[in-house]
């Protein structure tokens, strides 16, 4: 039961997580918190644009994910389930790379 809860939880971290980023999103560019890559710490303003569309990107997936879950959970063997519970917080955090890069490059160039 417990092993089942601590898997459960996993999705509902993760929310956890981009509502803090959110709420308290890095207002410079460093290299210890926030979205960091080449394209996003080119100058201040793909910094901050980066840090807003990915946030939001992060939270959204994040909450479908974990709705996604609690089925899966409930249908499925636990093994099952974690393992589709770890590919869809995978293909999520995927996903927000790929479409804040390109938001980042239609923005910026």
């Amino acid at each position: 039961m417990i092993t089942w809860i601590v898997y459960f939880l996993a999705g509902p971290a993760m929310v956890l997580l981009a509502t803090i980023f959110k709420a308290f999103p890095p207002a410079h560019i460093n290299n210890f918190y926030g979205y960091r890559t080449k394209r996003s710490t080119k100058d201040q303003a793909s910094w901050n644009e980066a840090q807003r569309y990915a946030n939001d990107l992060m939270l959204w997936s994040f909450i479908i994910n974990s709705l996604v879950e609690l089925p899966l959970f409930l249908l499925f063997d636990l093994s099952i389930a974690v393992l589709a519970s770890c590919v869809g917080l995978i293909v999520c955090v995927f996903a927000v790379m790929y479409f804040t890069e390109r938001h980042l490059r239609m923005k910026f160039g």
